[in-house]
């Protein structure tokens, strides 16, 4: 059956469902009367105190949400054998006031449950920095490493940062980005060329000074970003117009030697995506921006 069809079908059965419910409210049989009260009384008793209690009260206990569930249920269902009150909805209505008196009651006299649900887990009104780090350890999303600052990305978590990256690369893919990987290390000097730019990395970068047991000669960036990278491969490649545009993107991870980290927001090496173009004029690089 074409879609067309089961909407028609659909659209047919709605209507007929709501001229026999209009047939049915203007001359209600018996049974229909009675099963309506039943219901609402079943509904009334079990479900209105732990509702009202609820919204207003918080010592509601979960042994005094059960008591008016039964309470109300088995009033409403006592009367449909014992018939110790001939209207059900005057039946329903006991079961409600009788849920309003034992809601409370039985919560007075049972313990409430500790909001704690994990024990294990700081109260995020206690120290939220903590609860935070508590979550993501808990959720099995990271672990802390003999490195600090560092952290092991585990499977659920790296699950999601590839549904991000396979996502986006497509959408990169789609606008003719190409992928590249840009090396780790780079040299002071190179980096010193972009004073402006890297004068707010200056405090996080990490510098590797020796090679084995012997000191460079001139000390290595491990990549805290990679635009002087990308410049110095560009100035190399690009000889005329007839080599624009350059649409280049790279997945890597990054290094900052943050004083303080926390797992995911501040890092000393995390997972990093960083796009480099480059045009002949300067609308088509606007353009490139609306994908």
């Amino acid at each position: 059956m074409s879609e067309k069809k089961q909407l028609l079908c659909m659209r047919v059965m709605l209507a007929l469902f709501i001229v026999i419910s209009v047939v049915i409210a203007l001359d209600p049989p018996a049974f229909i009367a009675q099963l309506m009260g039943i219901s609402w009384g079943a509904l009334a008793g079990a479900f209105l105190a732990p509702f009202l209690y609820g919204l207003y009260w918080k010592g509601v206990t979960k042994a005094g949400v059960w008591a008016s569930y039964i309470c109300g249920v088995g009033i409403t269902v006592a009367n449909m054998f014992f018939k110790f009150i001939e209207s059900p909805i005057n039946a329903g209505a006991l079961a409600m006031i009788a849920g309003l008196i034992v809601t409370p009651l039985v919560s007075l006299i049972t313990p409430k449950a500790d909001k704690k649900m994990v024990e294990d887990i700081t109260s995020m009104e206690e120290d939220f920095a903590k609860w935070y780090t508590d979550i993501v350890k808990k959720a099995e999303l990271i672990e802390y490493t003999s490195v600090k600052g560092c952290m092991v990305i585990r499977p659920y978590a790296y699950a999601i940062w590839e549904n991000i990256q396979r996502i986006l690369d497509g959408m990169f893919k789609e606008t003719g980005h190409e992928n590249v990987c840009m090396p780790m290390f780079i040299p002071e000097s190179l980096l010193q060329k972009e004073k402006d730019h890297v004068e707010g990395f200056a405090p996080e970068v990490a510098w590797v000074t020796h090679g084995g047991s012997e000191k460079l000669e001139e000390r290595l960036c491990v990549r805290p970003t990679s635009e002087t990278l990308f410049c110095e491969h560009y100035a190399n490649i690009i000889h005329s117009h007839r080599d624009l545009p350059k649409l280049y993107n790279q997945w890597v991870s990054v290094v900052r030697w943050e004083k303080t980290t926390r797992p995911f927001l501040r890092s000393r090496e995390f997972l990093w995506q960083e796009g480099h173009t480059i045009h002949a004029t300067a609308e088509e690089a606007i353009m490139s921006l609306s994908f």
